[in-house]
């Protein structure tokens, strides 16, 4: 029996929405990195990197906790989707 077109569609966008994630994992590790080397900025260097972090991380963190809210929700979807009754059995 070969796999239904919905799941394989699922599959795709979790693996494609996996493969983001590690990306996004890596940059952070990247990121992480260039910070081990900011113990001897000048001031200038510092406000500026200061402002950075407080913009840039700020705009993340709010983006990725909407993605794990949307992730809920299709997580949620599906579960609601695979319990419920069919039709012909009601």
């Amino acid at each position: 029996m070969s796999m239904h077109h919905t799941t394989r569609n699922i599959l795709g966008e979790v693996e494609y929405l996996r493969r983001s994630c590690e990306i996004l994992l890596g940059q952070l590790r990247e990121i992480g990195g260039m910070a081990t080397g900011t113990e001897q900025l000048t001031p200038i260097q510092e406000a500026a990197v200061a402002d950075a972090h407080v913009a840039q991380a700020e705009r993340a963190k709010e983006h990725l906790e909407l993605a794990g809210q949307y992730l809920q929700g299709w997580q949620r979807a599906i579960n609601d989707a695979l319990v419920m009754e069919p039709s012909w059995q009601r």
